[in-house]
């Protein structure tokens, strides 16, 4: 466990810094500029599926370097104005690409190309090809080198390997520093993880006793937790550091105890249940004085405290899945845009800040779950669905999406055109979609597949949907009423008279794109076809799975046994019975069934042209 920060709290704060980092409504703190369209991005997660959020972010990075750098060297005929991003969320595999970005975000890098692929090239300069399609494949998750002489937690799948990898991540440079007036400086970035442990508070309510504190107390606890920190992109003048996040260090490296614990928080975000080994995260208990925190109360400020009549300290927390609790974490891009009360304009003539979400398993239709005499595993299936599903549920976001007129949100999710022309839209559209969301880590094709879908999405996100509405001409100089987002007010006549610069889609008329799709990014992505025949089923991965089964077994019977048989000699004649079972006849039962889930899986792709 990386070293915790300091203790910090929220009494020996500022009001006015308080206020500054937490802006109550920023469209009056902090008006959005004529020139310049602010964007928060949040990654959801998808495990397998985060190969497609890691192509998205590929041709991202890709379209606003190549604008960045027409703009420097063709002012005349370029579009002038600014984008920033303003801060990165994510949640599981969104978790781990929302890392990715804020340590590449300082360096150059070559993207991924699917015409290297296909050459076998294995050093493509990608961060996100280079962690979703070269390195998480199940071969390694399947080795057993963690569980030799095992005393403590284990998990379905190897975990040593990824605490590697990810350690090498934090080491990335990239083919040199890059600079990149795109990114805010510094980049905001939240990586959710869920709190097992939780985190109490107490809301008072006035009752019969009010000198009896037991009385009226209401206990809550979060579990839906968060890590937060700010990643310098270039060497200046300190900035005030938001006093729930970890301020990272200006060079990235592995080494250093702020950037361990974004490595920390990778891997407890990523950390699916019993698949991966939980964590344990260390911080500051005051980190939590600030989660529910008003600094414009007029009596001053007014917060809930945590660990009520316990003493501020560092402390440690068992931690899985961020997308457990929260797994589509706009609501903290949102708050980073508008303030903790504010709204983002939502009509297109006006809007200059939004949420862009990336989901990869987005369904076109509505899961049943009301189906009488559901078996048993089916239904505590269907029970831990409901949970995730009511923590994602908002009232609010479901109202507005119902409003196609809202120029202040937007989604890219996959859509893969089929041979016959029709489209699959949603996580049917990814070949890593069986076996929920695990399938990616069979077969690097499918991987390769999803992640030059995410490329290819987002071209087309950026070329025809991430819009607003201008009917701007040449000679139009300045805002002017009528014509739409002033965003595009002050192009140079050129760019306002190249047609390329519209959306190219017949449903949205007379607008133009956000970020400007110029040079390298002008052409449309290559895709790669549906991964037909590129993964044999079971048998390409039965030996692994027969070693980690049988490396598994023992710990987990002598774990179960020791929890549920004190006595030692009943305890050996109970593991010999298990232990004859177990070898006549239960190993190859779950053999049996992993084969059958696999091929069914295999077979899937396979007929899904």
């Amino acid at each position: 466990m990386a070293t915790t920060r300091p203790l910090r709290p929220i009494g020996e704060e500022k009001l006015g810094n308080l206020q500054a980092w937490f802006p109550r409504d920023r469209a009056v703190s902090d008006p959005p500029q004529d020139d310049t369209f602010e964007i928060g991005l949040t990654f959801a997660g998808g495990q397998s599926a985060g190969c497609y959020l890691a192509g998205v972010l590929d041709f991202l990075f890709e379209a606003l370097d190549a604008w960045e750098q027409a703009r420097k060297a063709d002012p005349a005929r370029t579009p002038n104005h600014k984008v920033r991003i303003k801060i990165v969320t994510g949640a599981s595999a969104g978790g781990l690409n929302t890392a990715l970005a804020a340590i590449a975000g300082r360096y150059r890098f070559e993207p991924a190309r699917h015409a290297k692929f296909e050459d076998g090239d294995k050093n493509l300069g990608s961060p996100f090809y280079r962690a979703w399609v070269r390195d998480v494949d199940l071969k390694h998750l399947l080795t057993t080198e963690d569980l030799t002489g095992n005393s403590g937690s284990f998990s379905v799948l190897n975990t040593q390997y990824l605490d590697a990898k990810v350690a090498s991540y934090l080491d990335f440079k990239g083919d040199g520093l890059a600079e990149r007036d795109w990114l805010d400086d510094p980049l905001p970035i939240a990586v959710m993880i869920s709190n097992v442990d939780g985190v109490p508070y107490r809301i008072k309510f006035r009752t019969e006793d009010e000198n009896d504190a037991s009385a009226n107390a209401y206990w809550m606890t979060l579990h839906g937790d968060r890590l937060a920190f700010l990643r310098p992109m270039a060497a200046g003048a300190p900035q005030p550091t938001r006093p729930d996040s970890d301020a990272l260090s200006l060079d990235n490296s592995a080494a250093a105890d702020d950037w361990k614990r974004l490595g920390q928080a990778v891997l407890a975000t990523i950390a699916f249940p019993l698949a991966l080994r939980e964590r344990i995260v260390g911080r500051p208990s005051t980190d939590y004085d600030y989660r529910f925190a008003y600094p414009f109360d007029p009596g001053g400020l007014v917060y809930a405290p945590p660990f009520p009549g316990d003493a501020e300290q560092q402390r440690s927390f068992v931690t899985i899945d961020g997308g457990v609790t929260d797994n589509e974490p706009f609501e903290l891009a949102h708050t980073a845009l508008a303030g903790t009360d504010g709204r983002n304009v939502r009509e297109g003539e006006k809007a200059k800040r939004a949420v862009i979400l990336t989901a990869p398993f987005v369904s076109p239709k509505p899961v049943q779950y009301g189906v009488p005499d559901t078996p048993l595993p089916r239904l505590l299936g269907n029970i831990f669905n409901a949970l995730i599903g009511q923590s994602r549920f908002k009232l609010m976001d479901v109202s507005l999406a119902a409003n196609a007129d809202i120029y202040s949100r937007f989604m890219i999710a996959p859509v893969r055109v089929q041979a016959s022309g029709s489209k699959v839209r949603g996580d049917a559209a990814l070949a890593s979609h069986p076996l929920t969301s695990f399938f990616g880590y069979f077969s690097e094709p499918y991987r390769h597949h999803d992640f030059m879908l995410g490329r290819l999405n987002c071209y087309l996100f950026l070329r025809d949907w991430f819009v607003l509405p201008s009917t701007h001409a040449p000679g139009d100089s300045g805002p002017k009423p009528g014509l739409g987002n002033s965003l595009f007010a002050n192009w140079p006549d050129a760019a306002l008279a190249d047609p390329a610069y519209k959306s190219q889609s017949p449903h949205v008329k007379d607008h133009r794109q956000i970020i400007p799709l110029i040079g390298t990014a002008a052409q449309q992505p290559q895709s790669y076809p549906w991964p037909t025949g590129q993964f044999a089923g079971y048998s390409a991965v039965r030996r692994g799975i027969e070693q980690r089964l049988d490396a598994l077994y023992p710990l987990i019977r002598d774990r179960l046994l020791g929890a549920a048989v004190e006595n030692g000699f009943f305890r050996g004649i109970v593991r010999l019975v298990v232990g004859g079972y177990w070898w006549l006849s239960g190993r190859g039962a779950v053999l049996g069934a992993l084969r059958q889930m696999i091929d069914k899986a295999r077979e899937q792709i396979d007929d899904d042209r």
